[in-house]
């Protein structure tokens, strides 16, 4: 006596409830993170806030330490003792488009 296989089937009803049920609760859990992230009109989280208007470029440390980073970048000079060379940004980008070998570029 053999075992008769049932034909294959798909029961596209409950492949469809499945695919609503996942639908409905990734739209419910949006709709829980928006109201979570979202402020209301009036609330204070609504105005700007100081840090994204660069609160490090208007406070006194922060223009000198920025000025101060800027002109290392634009200075060049040698260090004889260990050999060092810094160079300017400009003219470290102009020597690796000459050589790319310079940083281990393509040989």
């Amino acid at each position: 006596m053999t075992a008769k296989q049932q034909p294959d089937q798909v029961r596209v009803g409950v492949l469809a409830i499945i695919a609503a049920c996942f639908v409905g609760l990734s739209l419910v859990c949006a709709a829980i993170a928006w109201l979570l992230v979202a402020a209301p009109a009036g609330s204070p989280a609504a105005r700007p806030s100081a840090l994204a208007h660069d609160l490090i470029d208007r406070a006194e440390a922060g223009s000198v330490s920025r000025a101060a980073g800027a002109e290392r970048l634009a200075r060049d000079y040698w260090i004889d003792r260990g050999h060092v060379a810094h160079l300017s940004i400009e003219r470290a980008i102009d020597a690796v488009v000459a050589d790319p070998q310079l940083i281990g570029g393509h040989r």
